[in-house]
């Protein structure tokens, strides 16, 4: 299974992880977990991010602490872990949802 785009842009290419039995469930909390609110407003960040390259908010985006290579998106109370891919420097793979 390819990667689910979140979204694209001239920066960076959101996509969400794929476990080795094919299954996202980054991709499934987003598409059955949240409002529509919710989803927009998770929207919005990966927008940011594939249009910048960066969220310079860390309300909204920043590494989790203790990590070297674990970032986070947030909005409220929703939390999507992350990385940036390294074979493919302008992505950032969402994992899955806190």
């Amino acid at each position: 299974m390819q990667r689910p785009i979140a979204r694209g842009g001239p920066s960076k290419t959101v996509v969400y992880a794929v476990r080795a039995n094919g299954t996202s469930p980054g991709f499934e909390f987003y598409r059955a977990e949240l409002t529509e609110k919710e989803k927009a407003q998770m929207l919005r960040l990966f927008n940011k991010m594939a249009e910048q390259g960066r969220i310079a908010n860390r309300e909204q985006f920043k590494r989790i602490e203790g990590t070297d290579k674990l970032w986070e998106f947030k909005s409220f109370k929703i939390r999507m872990p992350c990385y940036f891919l390294g074979s493919y420097p302008k992505s950032v793979t969402a994992l899955e949802a806190l």
